[in-house]
Parts: structure tokens; sequence; C-alpha cells
């Protein structure tokens, strides 16, 4: 993404946009998607032609709205409509644009066409991870966890150290916590609890796969242990 050559304010606000982008890069919390929006919010007020700030008002929404970061869904989901409208009429092939398009898709449940989303966009991004990680996210949705953990594993090797790859490896473990593999499930929720402590789903995986694995006790404590924590998650 690019600036517009010699405005002073659309490179005003992509300075602010980057900033987000700084932001939201130091990891999966509540705290960095809060601090990341506003800043994405401001550079889009700013310029409205900034798509690197519109994408983040799109990415920050959706990726918060679908992890319960948000406290509502339906605005947040409204937010990620207008953004990827705006991203459209800016530049339909965007990066930032077909990311929309794919966010869209997850947060109003529409598996298939998050599937062909991910597929077209592997083609015109074979090398960026997250649309492995979307194809395999549209099949564990669509309920194909016999192939969901190939594309997720594909995002992994090509982003092992990327801000979403605790998400990425909770997807692995539900996936073989569908396939009943609850022993491999149990390794991949840990990893994933420990690359992004703040993320919700992971411990409660682990605990429901070391159940399944015969380990009721460890089981019970982890769940007791999370509750203590998070007295609030549903």
């Amino acid at each position: 993404v690019r600036s517009r050559a010699g405005d002073p304010a659309a490179l005003r606000a992509d300075d602010v946009a980057m900033q987000g982008w700084a932001v939201y890069l130091r990891g999966l919390t509540k705290d960095n998607f809060r601090d990341a929006l506003v800043l994405f919010e401001r550079a889009a007020a700013m310029d409205d032609k900034s798509v690197r700030a519109w994408g983040g008002v799109s990415v920050v929404n959706a990726t918060g709205a679908g992890l319960g970061w948000l406290p509502d869904r339906d605005a947040a989901t409204r937010r990620v409509e207008q953004a990827s409208e705006r991203l459209q009429a800016l530049d339909d092939n965007d990066w930032f644009t077909w990311t929309s398009k794919a966010s869209l898709a997850n947060l109003r449940r529409d598996y298939e066409s998050s599937l062909l989303i991910a597929d077209a966009m592997i083609e015109r991004f074979p090398s960026n991870p997250s649309p492995h990680f979307n194809r395999g996210l549209a099949l564990m949705n669509l309920g194909r966890f016999e192939a969901c953990d190939l594309p997720t594993q594909r995002a992994l090797r090509i982003g092992p150290r990327d801000t979403q790859a605790g998400l990425w490896r909770w997807q692995l473990a539900t996936c073989h916590f569908m396939r009943e593999q609850y022993p491999q499930a149990a390794e991949f929720a840990r990893a994933a609890a420990q690359t992004s402590p703040s993320l919700p789903l992971p411990p409660l995986t682990l605990a429901a796969s070391l159940a399944r694995a015969g380990r009721g006790d460890e089981a019970r404590q982890l769940v007791a242990d999370y509750r203590q924590r998070h007295p609030a998650f549903e």
C-alpha cells in the first residue's frame, strides 16, 4: 500500500495507520486491539482514501468480534461492511480488500463463500499465510475436519512467528479434536495458549481434549482455574 504522492494529509493519515498496525502486531490481546482500532479510525477520518486505515478498521472489528473482544458484535459487523465497501471502491484488487471480503463472509457465517475467497487469495497471494489459515477455517466451519489441518499447517510453516500464530494453533487443535485425535489436540491447544495467552478458547479446548483422553482431574482443574481468572466468560 502506498500513500498518494505529494499529499500531506494522506501521508499523515498513513503514518497514523502504520502506528495502528505496529500496535496490532504486538500480539493478540484485547488492549492491543482497542488501541489499534483507535488509531485506524483516526487515520480513516483523516483520509477517507487510506486503504491501510480502512484495512485496519476491517481487520480489528472482524477479529475482535470473532473473539468476543468487542462488546457489540452487530455494530462491529456493520463497521466491517462499511470498511469493505470503501476498500472495494478504492481498489478492488488490494490485499486489504480481499481480507475484508473474507472477514465479512466469516462474520456472516457464509463459509462456502469464505472458502472461495480463500482459494482466490491463495492464487493471488500464495506466500502470505493468512489465506491458508482462512481456507482451514472455512473447511473447519463446514465440518470438513479431515482436511482443515493441512492449509492451517501451511500457514504456520509460512509464518511461524506471525501475530495470529496462536489462533492458527488453536484451529489445528480443533481440527484434531473433531477427528477424535485428542493427544494431538491437547498438544496444539497447549501451544496456542502459550503463544497467545490472551486468546479465550485454547485453555478450554485443552481441557476438553484432556478430558476425552482420560485425564479428567487435570481437565477439571484447568476449567476451575480458567473460571477463576475469567468469571464473566461464556
